[in-house]
């Protein structure tokens, strides 16, 4: 029992990381032009890549609002998610540092975190759906190159 708990606290950490780097990736649209080093987001610049292709996209003015309408809530939705995923951490930080470990509140921590990591990356997903719906047929083509591309970036990646 021990080895399953901590396996899956070390899997909701590593979930959790995965999910902080995809959603630091949800820039607003702020312009046409491509990013330069100093808009990307510390570290790697996983923060650019949505914004990236938006701009390569040619969107235009009509699907420039609806899409960044679209992120907005998105962007609202997850903050409420991130101060939820907050606490869950410093409650795994207080368990991590007690003198005994309280198994019951970890496996309803680990519940919770897993429930929360759920409800965000439904919301990614939905997202990014309602943006592929506002695309033209050669922008849905392009959106679909991208993707995959960056899904094998992200299968390479290390930050």
């Amino acid at each position: 029992m021990k080895k399953i708990s901590l396996v899956a606290l070390v899997l909701s950490f590593i979930v959790g990381q995965t999910v902080f780097a995809a959603t630091a990736s949800q820039d607003v649209l702020s312009s046409s032009t491509s990013p330069t080093m100093s808009d990307k987001a510390p570290g790697c610049g996983c923060g650019v890549r949505m914004k990236e292709m938006m701009s390569s996209l040619n969107l235009d003015a009509t699907q420039q609002s609806k899409i960044k309408a679209i992120k907005d809530q998105l962007k609202q939705s997850q903050k409420a998610n991130w101060e939820q995923m907050k606490s869950i951490r410093s409650q795994i930080h207080e368990l991590v540092t007690a003198d005994t470990l309280d198994k019951s509140k970890l496996d309803s921590l680990i519940d919770k975190k897993k429930e929360l990591l759920g409800q965000m990356m439904k919301a990614k997903i939905t997202a990014k759906q309602e943006i592929y719906s506002v695309l033209n047929t050669n922008q849905k083509t392009q959106f679909k190159q991208m993707m995959k591309q960056w899904e094998e970036k992200r299968m390479n990646h290390q930050c």
